[in-house]
């Protein structure tokens, strides 16, 4: 039976559809959105979004890693991974920066079609405005495959914004932000090339950069450390389903499972729709998108890139 499917999303309109399939896709994508408005509380954002999305999915988000986080103070990173050295670091950091593997995407709405001689594609560090929850699953797969170590999630809860040469009026603004941490001699560093081209840096570093506009917002903080298969803020945070990689290289796409309660159905949510808002984005802010998402990204003169 074919029904109307109505919700109040983020961007504060009705979204509505009668087709299931497609709906869920969208939904998905807008649940976890970590955009915010600048002049809009997270507390508000985020609470409205796990309300739509134990509706929508027919569960409670008990355990999430948004149900989970605590005072930034009280904050516990004894489950992140320990790393041998920063060496070690290092080179996941380069490999989740540089390594192309992801399909091309295109989308009938573009001005102006991405290359498809730019394929394969690197995961869209240059998008910060939306998407670190895609981009934060896709690095902690890839170093998996290639150093059979999974990393932990650090999700962050507040009024963040960052600085970034890729977001209009040089600002983003979001209500929690994710990313990958690894520990190095008791120290927790954080992956996210869509802060820091250069290297991982350390946690406290990190959350300075996500309170750009206002560094009293740390003390205000909430954190979460969650399983690396934790997806989104309102998934399970120890709990977490697989996802499931399929394609080849350069082809591939992501599916993963949502929360731990047994009456959800296998859902896919995957990177595409943050590589064309990536290249559109990029072309919308003068910039061209064949040279910054082809052979020259902004960290070109780091002379240890992965080729």
């Amino acid at each position: 039976m074919r029904y109307l499917i109505c919700l109040w999303i983020a961007s504060f309109s009705v979204y509505c559809s009668d087709d299931l399939e497609s709906s869920s896709t969208y939904v998905r994508h807008e649940l976890f959105s970590s955009a915010r408005a600048s002049d809009e509380d997270y507390k508000a954002n985020l609470e409205m979004k796990r309300k739509l999305y134990e509706k929508f999915y027919e569960v409670e988000s008990k355990g999430s890693a948004y149900d989970l986080s605590l005072p930034i103070e009280e904050a516990d990173y004894s489950s992140v991974q320990e790393l041998t050295s920063i060496e070690e670091l290092h080179q996941m950091f380069l490999i989740a920066r540089d390594t192309k593997f992801l399909q091309q995407a295109t989308y009938d709405g573009l001005e102006v079609q991405p290359d498809p001689s730019i394929e394969p594609r690197r995961i869209s560090w240059l998008y910060p405005h939306d998407g670190c929850y895609a981009r934060a699953g896709m690095a902690a797969i890839y170093i998996d495959r290639n150093f059979s170590i999974r990393l932990s999630k650090v999700f962050v809860y507040g009024n963040l914004s960052a600085y970034s040469d890729y977001e209009e009026d040089h600002v983003a603004t979001w209500n929690y932000h994710v990313a990958l941490g690894a520990r190095v001699e008791d120290k927790v560093y954080i992956i996210d090339p869509a802060l820091n081209f250069d290297e991982a840096i350390p946690i406290e570093d990190w959350y300075e950069l996500i309170t750009y506009d206002s560094p009293e917002e740390i003390s205000n903080l909430t954190v979460s450390v969650c399983d690396t298969n934790t997806y989104g803020p309102y998934q399970s945070c120890h709990h977490p389903f697989a996802p499931v990689v399929s394609g080849p290289p350069g082809m591939q796409t992501v599916e993963f499972m949502n929360n731990s309660d047994a009456k959800e159905d296998e859902e896919g949510v995957n990177i595409e729709g943050y590589l064309y808002r990536e290249w559109d984005n990029l072309t919308l802010l003068g910039y061209n998108p064949n040279e910054l998402l082809g052979d020259n990204p902004p960290w070109l003169d780091s002379s240890e890139a992965v080729k």
